[in-house]
């Protein structure tokens, strides 16, 4: 898991990627050094928390993808499953469509989590 997300630098120009539980727990990242793993974790699994309770209110499915725009940046969080997300950070002007279809692989291997 931890080669596939390094792909992602390579691929889709991510400056950070981690599969992380839906409690906030890292499972397998590759970010920076100075980003504190747990802050990330729980505060990505917090996002989805609360964009699951409002769709949940407006009597809709679960998101499959949140993105949250951030100056040059697009943070992608993916559903990964009942345990799981996907989350990935890359350059703003990096087409949604070009990363969703490279994160299938990683998807896939996360929801087996």
């Amino acid at each position: 898991m931890d080669d596939m997300l390094k792909r992602l630098r390579e691929t889709c120009g991510a400056v950070a990627s981690a599969v992380v539980g839906k409690d906030g727990l890292m499972m397998h990242h590759d970010v920076p050094d100075e980003v504190a793993l747990d802050t990330f974790g729980i505060m990505s699994a917090t996002i989805v928390g609360a964009s699951i309770t409002a769709a949940t209110e407006l009597g809709r499915d679960e998101p499959s993808r949140i993105v949250v725009e951030a100056g040059d940046l697009n943070m992608i969080i993916y559903n990964a499953g009942k345990r799981a997300l996907l989350v990935v950070a890359v350059p703003r002007d990096r087409a949604m469509e070009d990363v969703d279809k490279v994160v299938q692989d990683i998807l896939a291997k996360a929801k087996e989590i």
